[in-house]
């Protein structure tokens, strides 16, 4: 992010870390001495204006609203992207939690903690005929493994199969995976269940730079790592869901 943005631009974003207008972006930038080049544009005097190059603080802001949309009051496209409300995918999600007390508690099985297996396109066809009447599939685990084990709340975790072989040898194809959703930011290298695109992926994530992480398949030798850069990417082309906790093996 070298000399990107103007005061104007920062105005724009709104940040909480910084002045509300943007003389005073401009006056903080020149009390703090943040590096900066002159070039052409619009708002500067005599049609040039400053650009700064950022201090740690202000890009881990931008950092955390592009993995995060806001309601920005901006309604314009700031570094190449949009700021997005959320996803259909997160939507579809948070209710598919949100109703876990519910439905767990028609789960007759005794001495059990069902989690549900996650699959988005059975999910998304209830949502669009605005039903829930379907059977859903679940895993059942032991109490001690999830409460004392693995530490996690039951509502929030949920189980995903890997079909390919990306992620060879650590974990196997068909392979049913529990995420736990609670964990849906990036927060140290490991494995997270993704949306890219259109695809639903379980990948490992490791961040490059405070503005980029390299999405990075096990099974290297077949699979390339990616660099993502989440200052151009908005939340429609790249969500974390889940991050790893347990891995149930192959499903028969």
């Amino acid at each position: 992010m070298d000399y990107q943005l103007s005061a104007s631009d920062l105005f724009k974003l709104n940040l909480s870390c910084l002045p509300k207008t943007r003389e005073s972006i401009a006056r903080k930038a020149k009390q703090e001495a943040w590096p900066y080049k002159e070039v052409k544009g619009k708002g500067g005097r005599g049609g040039v204006k400053r650009v700064f190059k950022l201090p740690d603080y202000v890009i881990n802001e931008i950092y955390y609203l592009q993995a995060h949309p806001l309601n920005m009051p901006s309604k314009e496209p700031i570094l190449s992207y949009q700021l997005a409300q959320k996803s259909l995918t997160t939507e579809l999600l948070e209710e598919f939690i949100g109703d876990y007390k519910q439905w767990s508690q028609l789960v007759t099985l005794k001495h059990i903690i069902p989690v549900r297996i996650f699959s988005p396109e059975k999910i998304l066809a209830s949502y669009n005929r605005k039903s829930r009447k379907e059977k859903t599939e679940f895993i059942p685990l032991n109490p001690q493994l999830i409460t004392e084990t693995l530490k996690a709340k039951p509502e929030y975790l949920i189980a995903f199969q890997e079909k390919g072989d990306s992620m060879s040898p650590t974990i196997k194809p068909n392979s049913l995976v529990i995420f736990d959703t609670s964990k849906n930011q990036y927060d140290s290298e490991g494995i997270y269940l993704i949306k890219q695109g259109q695809e639903y992926r379980i990948k490992r994530l490791q961040k490059a730079t405070i503005s980029k992480l390299l999405i990075i398949s096990d099974n290297a030798s077949i699979y390339p790592i990616v660099e993502l850069d989440l200052l151009n990417t908005n939340n429609n082309e790249f969500c974390i869901l889940g991050k790893y906790v347990f891995d149930c093996g192959a499903a028969k």
